[in-house]
């Protein structure tokens, strides 16, 4: 029986679950999206998680790998919160042209309501969000339709 190498730089699901938990008592990361913003005041910050996630997981990670894993995972909840209209809440239904129902509308990514709890729902952009877009009902009305076949 072979068992699975235990990879000392790869990311799993509860490592990064540790990581957001840390971040979360820290506002001042909340809104780092890019490497390159990651101040040395906020690496100071991540030295503090990168020993514990070092030891409880058996891990090699640095600072700096710390820092860019919160940066893709911040940036990732950005992009899937503008698309889920800037709010934590299910998007209306999407139909397709033969009337069913597009099921892809669920936000799948673990780690997405996890973080939402903290960094979601943000009013100001929802209100400027809605403000941009009128709303328009997608469902298509097929009682207007006509058949035609030929002889």
């Amino acid at each position: 029986m072979t068992t699975i190498p235990n990879f000392p730089k790869g990311w799993t699901t509860e490592v990064e679950t540790a990581l957001i938990d840390f971040v979360e008592g820290h506002p001042d990361l909340w809104k780092l999206m890019r490497f390159s913003e990651v101040t040395d005041e906020h690496k100071q910050v991540f030295a503090i998680i990168q020993p514990v996630l070092n030891s409880q997981f058996q891990k090699e990670y640095t600072v700096d790998m710390v820092a860019q894993k919160w940066c893709e995972l911040s940036l990732l909840f950005d992009l899937k919160f503008a698309i889920n209209g800037y709010t934590m809440k299910p998007r209306t239904n999407v139909y397709y042209k033969d009337g069913r129902i597009k099921d892809d509308l669920a936000e799948y990514w673990v780690h997405f309501p996890r973080i939402g709890t903290f960094m979601g729902d943000k009013p100001d952009l929802k209100e400027k969000f809605d403000d941009e877009e009128e709303e328009v009902d997608i469902k298509p009305d097929v009682s207007k339709l006509k058949m035609k076949f030929k002889k």
